[in-house]
């Protein structure tokens, strides 16, 4: 099965299990390689450190929520942090 991506910011965790790592948040898109007209996407998946407000790069794919509709099942994701020397120094100069 082919996956996509979805890379965004995470606005706001809706859910997060106190027995797992399983989470359910909105993320306003950055890029995607999905067929979405939204900017923004409901994720969901099991996620160790997760912050509000920072940039990831999802992998997985749509499932359809019967309650719920459309979401994005993550199986792994990645933190988007600088990697150009200016773009590290912007990012440790700034107050986050």
């Amino acid at each position: 099965m082919a996956s996509d991506t979805v890379t965004g910011v995470v606005k706001s965790v809706f859910f997060s299990s106190p027995n797992d790592l399983f989470k359910i948040m909105l993320v306003k898109i950055k890029a995607t390689t999905l067929t979405w007209t939204e900017d923004e996407i409901v994720v969901k998946g099991s996620f160790g450190d997760i912050k509000e407000d920072e940039t990831y790069t999802f992998t997985g794919g749509l499932v359809s929520h019967p309650k719920y509709g459309m979401q994005f099942n993550a199986e792994s994701y990645r933190s988007e942090q600088p990697t150009s020397r200016d773009g590290l120094i912007g990012y440790l100069a700034s107050n986050r």
